[in-house]
């Protein structure tokens, strides 16, 4: 007589299996790289955790990394401020701050642009 199993799964990023040992691995790639990644249906903005959807504290997230000169980190993090509130100057301004600091002149110049055309129009 057949039989039918039926697994159920949570969806997941990575078609793998998950495994202890990789689990950390994965959530640190799935950071590092969110913003490459927010097309992917499994990384929807309602399932981020509150911390990763705040601007605000994203912002001050991304004051932590450029006090200890992690500017790669801080740049990403003021990124996703402005992303999510498009009048944080501040994010952008800051971001513009590491850009300098990683010798990217044009990328700084750009953002010193955005800050003050949101600013002439406010």
């Amino acid at each position: 007589k057949p039989s039918r199993v039926t697994f159920k799964y949570t969806p997941r990023l990575f078609k793998t299996p998950i495994r202890e040992s990789t689990e950390e691995t994965e959530k640190d790639f799935i950071a590092k790289n969110r913003p490459f990644l927010k097309n992917n249906n499994l990384l929807n903005r309602e399932a981020l955790d509150i911390s990763e959807a705040d601007p605000v504290w994203l912002k001050e997230k991304g004051d932590v990394f450029y006090r200890n000169t992690d500017y790669r980190s801080a740049i990403n993090a003021y990124s996703e401020a402005f992303e999510i509130d498009g009048s944080m100057v501040y994010a952008l301004s800051n971001r513009s701050a590491c850009y300098l600091c990683i010798k990217e002149p044009a990328r700084c110049i750009s953002d010193c642009e955005k800050v003050f055309e949101i600013l002439k129009n406010n």
